[in-house]
């Protein structure tokens, strides 16, 4: 595996990847559970995964996030 980086690395520095893996329509129901991401950083989405898709808003929905 190559990684460009866009600054230096310093030596010990940790790094993080986002693998991205592309879910399947023929993906078992415990594949959240078999790439799950135990990184522990507070922000992290908790897979691998690509994220799964949304279900779209209905119309005059509002979000309860402020």
């Amino acid at each position: 595996m190559y990684l460009d980086a866009i600054r230096t690395i310093e030596p010990g520095e940790e790094l993080t990847y986002d693998y991205q893996i592309q879910r399947e329509a023929d993906d078992p129901p415990d594949i959240d559970a078999i790439f799950a991401c135990r990184c522990g950083v507070e922000r992290c989405r908790g897979s691998m995964l690509w994220p799964a898709p949304r279900a779209p808003r209905r119309q005059g929905q509002r979000s309860q996030r402020r």
